[in-house]
């Protein structure tokens, strides 16, 4: 029964679903248990009880011992209990055979309780394979998707206020051992994997987008350009290209004023390494600032900031983890090539030169409604007051967390872009099922109580089994006792409590 409670335990968690012989049969056979273990081992003490009659080294002590024996008072509390007391207003004392019974007999009937706790029934998730077909990366797709749709899908939804993990956190994956809190839509991660929806509970290796880096705040100082006062675009251009310069070799810069929408002038120049049209089929590094400087008008409500940006851009496998949201085993494979992007038409831009590029697009910020897009991409978000409206305060640290949605909003549009439902992918997901399994410490107590039990019942019959014509030591056994030799004891006796007779207090030894 143990051997086929341990296979069903070891087998539970890998066979699905789990055969019947491990759910069903152990499940009848710690009933059966529970029913026999204790009588079978009644049975046999009561032979061990005839034989010891016969040794005065484990015949009983006293006739009324003989009586309890007979009545296996040593099978149960109860009769322990009443066999105890009555030894007790009897004076007499108890035989080493009568305690080990009782002893191995209380072991008996806690062990089908323990072994119960010890391999529960519960619901547990079994690995299952199989395969789906999700609207995921597609490398066919990504060869034909635009530079110009991507950044015009991308600035629509950072448009949005939100970050691109609130909008597509079932195709974002991030690394497990990034500390990223997932209910935070406020920010993006900056480390994150593009695929598509697998499922909540799916887990897979499928090809897909990565993008590693961050936009953070320069903070003032000698040499870092200061946009407080300026008035034109020009000026942050004057301002920040020598800052560039000094940094890396310019691969386009560019300036724009965004105004006229509820009284905000935003004046925006930015610069980065890369060009339009850069993504690369190698891992793609960019890096890029941002300068810039905005007011409310008649409100001395304004601020102004540099940001620095970084990404690595790359395309590769890994394995997705649904249930969490994670990514592990991210391999480098090249998904996309550049020189056949977009078969003709503008190939896909690195997120990074994409989104400071598309900043400066003037056909893009121009009309009313990209301004307004823009200014709450930004985080410039309007909020009533006592006189009309006013903007959120746009700290350096807003800009640049906005900075980095952006991106991330761009690499999720070449993603959403590459989206095919074209291709199955072999995938492993949890079923519950209800199995046993192991529960500590019943599981060690258990095994402790049926080897003990093993050990007592090998000590007591080596201890007391003798040769017998009597199957037991039953109450005929004892007629018989008290007929031959005994029938002094209640002769002369009226029928009452037998702890009464204090014949009974006669010490037996050994009769047959």
């Amino acid at each position: 029964m143990v051997w086929l409670l341990e296979k069903a335990v070891s087998s539970g968690p890998t066979s699905a679903p789990p055969p019947r012989s491990y759910t069903k049969l152990p499940t009848l056979a710690l009933t059966l248990f529970a029913q026999a273990h204790a009588a079978i081992t009644s049975m046999h003490l009561a032979r061990i009880a005839i034989s010891s009659l016969s040794s005065p080294r484990t015949a009983p002590n006293t006739w009324a011992e003989v009586f309890w024996m007979a009545d296996r008072a040593w099978s149960g509390p109860v009769g322990i209990v009443v066999a105890l007391k009555d030894s007790l207003f009897l004076k007499v004392k108890l035989s080493l055979t009568f305690l080990l019974f009782a002893f191995t007999c209380l072991v008996a009937l806690a062990t089908p309780a323990v072994l119960s706790r010890a391999f529960p029934i519960q619901n547990i998730p079994v690995i299952t394979s199989g395969s789906i077909q999700p609207k995921t990366f597609n490398t066919a797709a990504i060869q034909v998707a635009s530079g110009y749709i991507q950044q015009g899908i991308g600035f629509g939804s950072w448009g949005t206020g939100l970050s691109a993990y609130s909008l597509l956190s079932s195709s974002m994956f991030v690394p497990k051992e990034l500390n990223f809190n997932k209910y935070q839509s406020s920010t993006d991660p900056t480390d994150f994997f593009m695929a598509g929806n697998i499922g909540p509970d799916a887990n897979g290796t499928l090809p897909g987008l990565r993008i590693q880096g961050s936009c953070s705040v320069i903070s003032p100082g000698s040499g870092v350009p200061d946009a407080t006062g300026a008035t034109s675009a020009s000026n942050l251009t004057t301002l920040l290209n020598p800052y560039c310069t000094s940094k890396f070799k310019i691969g386009f810069a560019g300036a724009i004023a965004i105004s006229g929408i509820r009284d905000l002038d935003l004046l925006i120049a930015d610069c980065t390494t890369l060009q339009f049209s850069s993504l690369r089929t190698e891992p793609t590094f960019s890096e890029g600032y941002l300068l810039y400087s905005y007011s409310e008008t008649g409100i001395a409500n304004s601020g102004q900031g540099l940001i620095h940006c970084t990404s690595n851009t790359t395309t590769g496998t890994a394995y997705l983890q649904g249930a969490n949201g994670t990514f592990t085993d991210f391999q480098y494979s090249p998904l996309f090539n550049a020189s056949t992007s977009s078969n003709g038409g503008e190939p896909l831009t690195d997120p990074l030169t994409s989104t400071f590029y598309g900043l400066m697009d003037q056909q893009q910020t121009s009309g009313a409604p990209m301004k307004e897009a823009v200014q709450r991409g930004f985080g410039l978000v309007a909020v009533p007051t006592a006189t009309g409206q006013a903007f959120d305060v746009l700290t350096p640290d807003v800009v640049a967390n906005r900075m980095w949605s952006a991106v991330a909003h761009n690499l999720a549009a070449i993603g959403t872009l590459s989206w095919r439902d074209t291709v199955a992918y072999n995938i492993t997901k949890p079923v519950f099922y209800a199995v046993h399994v192991h529960a500590s410490p019943y599981r060690e107590a258990a095994y402790a109580l049926l080897g003990l039990w093993a050990v007592l019942l090998l000590a007591i019959t080596g201890y007391g089994y003798r040769r017998s014509a009597a199957p037991g030591l039953d109450s005929y056994a004892a007629s018989w006792l008290v007929a031959r030799q005994g029938h002094n004891l209640v002769v002369r006796e009226p029928l009452s409590d037998p702890a009464g007779n204090t014949n009974l207090k006669l010490q037996f030894g050994a009769r047959i």
